[in-house]
């Protein structure tokens, strides 16, 4: 019972923020472009801000757990490679395949993985979640262009994959965290501060704009492949 309280002081304000981001689109608080505008700022500028703000707040040495990453990445490689043989029994349309195999693996790791950290540990206690962005992040889009590719019958641009991940804004803020703070490289404190604001922004704007972007409309009409991806991920 105790377990199940923790739980719910955690997910429950995230899930009241997608819930009041979903009826401020749906009252026409803001429309779909302005969705489109904000989801950008927050993807380039808050998150990466906040991500390296993390990572910059964390004692290195303690954080870095080489036996988690290398579980984490394993890990996600093994459930990809069985979900390859599963996925492709369960849906005879060859384009769905590859949504399912993304939608089953992939998780949201920043938007919502980060949060339920800090609200579990504190936002000084997570610097071993925000490192290991660095690396299962940049996997989760390798696999998830792999899947798509493999199903629309098209030969996988390599070039195109590594491009994607050293521009990811993501992949940036945590490189750029992980440096300044392996180095020690001063920051001045006015600098601290503004990258701290800025970065506290991220996630109930993201959590906020995530509810906006719902649809339900769709879900009557790619219903049995949403019920694939929910038993599976949540039960399974």
């Amino acid at each position: 019972m105790e377990n199940a309280v923790v739980s719910l002081n955690v997910v429950m304000p995230l899930f009241i923020i997608m819930v009041l981001g979903y009826f401020l689109k749906k009252y026409k608080i803001y429309d779909v472009e302005s969705l489109r505008i904000f989801n950008n700022v927050v993807f380039r500028v808050f998150l990466p801000l906040n991500l390296f703000n993390t990572i910059y707040k964390t004692n290195l040495s303690e954080s870095f757990d080489k036996k988690l990453t290398i579980f984490s990445i394993g890990a996600v490689i093994f459930l990809f490679i069985i979900l390859l043989v599963v996925v492709p029994k369960l849906e005879n349309v060859n384009e769905k395949r590859g949504v399912i195999i993304q939608g089953l693996f992939r998780s949201n790791f920043v938007i919502m993985g980060l949060p339920i950290a800090m609200n579990i540990y504190g936002e000084n206690n997570v610097g071993t979640v925000a490192i290991l962005i660095a690396f299962v992040v940049p996997l989760l889009n390798v696999l998830a262009v792999i899947s798509l590719e493999i199903f629309r019958d098209k030969k996988i641009d390599c070039i195109k994959i590594i491009k994607g991940i050293l521009k990811n804004p993501l992949i940036i803020g945590a490189f750029f965290g992980i440096v300044v703070l392996k180095f020690n490289i001063p920051i001045p404190h006015f600098l601290k501060i503004t990258v701290s604001e800025l970065g506290k922004i991220a996630t109930p704007l993201a959590i906020l704009l995530l509810g906006g972007s719902f649809e339900f409309h769709s879900v009557e009409k790619y219903f049995k492949q949403t019920m694939y991806i929910v038993f599976l991920k949540l039960i399974v």
